[in-house]
């Protein structure tokens, strides 16, 4: 063979050797993105995201407005962003954490009314993930599918509010999800430093989960037959104190500063501890069940759903730990502890509800009762097997069916300030027309009861709560500061409920005073069944009304 044939045939080898190497390379990086695609938290999480989003969007994309708590956050959220302060200029009893998290949106995207439900697509897809995540580490592949599942159409679905809760709600499983799969001094302190945010969110559910891992760590050293007390516990304890008073002092010590520590400690623990739970059954011990009338005339799955997590919370951790007790909680070392930790996440954020266990409160709480429920029928033998499958089925169809059915309901629309919006439940869009026509964005407006009003049509409060009710729950200085409000801005319409006319107990109404200011300033110019629109005037007939043909025009 010649030299120049050695030669080429070297050249050839060669470029064959370069081919085969960028081949074997290539194939590596296949399978890493092959193995990317098939992780089934992938799944879960896009699945979740897919599901809430065409159930807050339609396919136009225009927002679907959902009622709710949301409102006196977002309103909150609008204050600020016009220059108010947080607990200085107007009252709030959560920390700061959803008012803030709202004025940072809008300073980015300025006030838009898609703003809320893409939160709680983002929250709601993050959180069915975090839910599979953990329920993974007690259960089989195919088991862990159901708690993420159940609770995303059956619990999260019955409750698109993107209020306080669900962000607590998501620091909280974060913090069980940093924790279940070892306990070193780095993942304490960020538990300790989610459980901070939880309570930024929502003081009870993040104080709660803090108690209830502290009882963890002491329950988990307690068996395992190492001394109970002992510097290493109390290190523990101190750093996920730690983290938690770090993520705590960072985002409320500048309120502190700019409204005083007295009035800071007034809304968000003396008014909570002492006023709330004049607001209504839902606020006190007598929620309990209180929703059950309404889910009767609901479907079956609803209604199942429902009275499982009543009965769920808290039975199922108090079996759980009689379980544990009596030695027939089996498994492994590493589940147990596992099980053990979302046994106590889930007893102390059932505490941080107990006091008012309203239905919707006992289902933001429900995620630890969820996994533990599939848990328990996962070792149930052949039966409890087939009531995981049959749920598995029967969730898998829910999630097919429930955004169909939402993209296929014919809706309300209507072009607000803040853009076009979508209503599933169009009952008061009558009255949100006709206050639209009325009033320039910007305007104050009182609707002590409807806060709605303010975020969607862009309008003011001119008081400093963002409701008011013929009980303790609204203070005396409450009603005060909203006969400043009125006859400083000149309010010029109040859209007044019925419902603050009938107090409960008139020991404890102290609405009189605004009632008095309402007679001697305003006359009723219009009703919406449940509503009536009172006019500033100077005349009005001895019944309250109006003289004559009262026409409300817009102000230029």
């Amino acid at each position: 063979m010649s030299n120049t044939a050695a030669v080429g045939t070297g050249g050839v080898g060669k470029r064959i050797t370069a081919d085969a190497m960028e081949a074997g390379r290539m194939s590596r990086r296949r399978p890493r993105a092959l193995k990317l695609l098939s992780v089934p938290g992938l799944w879960v999480f896009s699945g979740a995201f897919v599901f809430i989003l065409f159930c807050l969007f339609r396919l136009s994309g225009v927002p679907i407005w959902m009622d709710g708590d949301q409102a006196i956050w977002l309103q909150d959220g609008q204050r600020m962003f016009f220059g108010e302060v947080l607990y200085r200029d107007f009252f709030q009893m959560t920390f700061p954490g959803t008012d803030l998290l709202y004025l940072w949106a809008f300073k980015i995207f300025g006030l838009r009314n898609w703003i809320p439900n893409a939160l709680l697509v983002v929250v709601g897809a993050t959180l069915t993930w975090l839910i599979y995540f953990i329920s993974r580490r007690v259960l089989s592949a195919r088991g862990a599918l159901v708690p993420p599942l159940f609770f995303l159409t059956l619990v999260f679905r019955g409750l698109l509010d993107a209020s306080h809760h669900w962000l607590s709600i998501l620091c909280c499983a974060g913090a069980v999800a940093v924790l279940v799969d070892g306990r070193t001094p780095r993942r304490l302190f960020f538990a300790g430093l989610l459980c901070g945010l939880a309570a930024c969110f929502t003081q009870s559910h993040g104080v709660a989960l803090l108690a209830g891992l502290a009882a963890f760590l002491f329950f988990e050293r307690q068996t395992s037959g190492e001394r109970v007390v002992s510097v290493g516990l109390v290190g523990r304890f101190g750093i996920l104190a730690g983290g938690f008073l770090l993520a705590v002092l960072a985002i409320t010590l500048p309120f502190v500063r700019w409204a005083g520590v007295r009035r800071f400690l007034f809304c968000t623990a003396v008014y909570v501890a002492r006023y709330y739970s004049a607001f209504g059954e839902g606020s006190n011990w007598r929620g309990y069940m209180i929703g059950l009338p309404g889910k009767l005339e609901m479907h079956v799955w609803y209604l199942g759903a429902f009275l499982l997590i009543h009965l769920l919370l808290p039975l199922i951790y108090v079996l759980a730990l009689l379980r544990y007790q009596r030695g027939t909680l089996t498994g492994d070392r590493q589940r147990m502890g596992r099980l053990l930790l979302i046994i106590f996440s889930g007893l102390f954020l059932f505490l941080s509800v107990a006091a008012g266990p309203s239905w919707n409160r006992l289902y933001y709480v429900s995620f630890p009762a969820l996994i533990l429920f599939g848990w328990l029928l996962e070792n149930a033998g052949t039966a409890g097997r087939l009531v995981l499958d049959a749920t598995l089925c029967g969730t898998v169809l829910l999630a097919m069916s429930i955004p169909v059915r939402v993209q296929l309901h014919t809706l309300e629309y209507m072009d607000l300030p803040g853009e076009r919006t979508a209503f599933l439940h169009p009952e008061r869009i009558d009255r949100y027309r006709w206050l639209m026509a009325q009033t320039h964005p910007l305007e104050y407006v009182f609707s002590p009861f409807s806060p709605d009003y303010y975020f969607l049509l862009r309008l003011r409060n001119p008081a400093t709560v963002p409701v008011v009710s013929p009980s303790d729950f609204t203070r005396p200085e409450d009603v005060t500061s909203a006969i400043e409000g009125l006859e400083r801005h000149q309010v010029r319409l109040v859209m007044w409920a019925a419902e603050l006319d009938l107090p409960k107990n008139p020991a404890t109404d102290h609405l009189g005073p605004l009632r008095a200011y309402l007679r001697e300033h305003y006359c009723a110019a219009k009703n919406f069944d449940d509503e009536e629109v009172l006019v500033r005037t100077e005349h009005r007939s001895a019944n309250g009304a109006c003289p004559g043909l009262v026409s409300v025009s817009r102000r230029e």
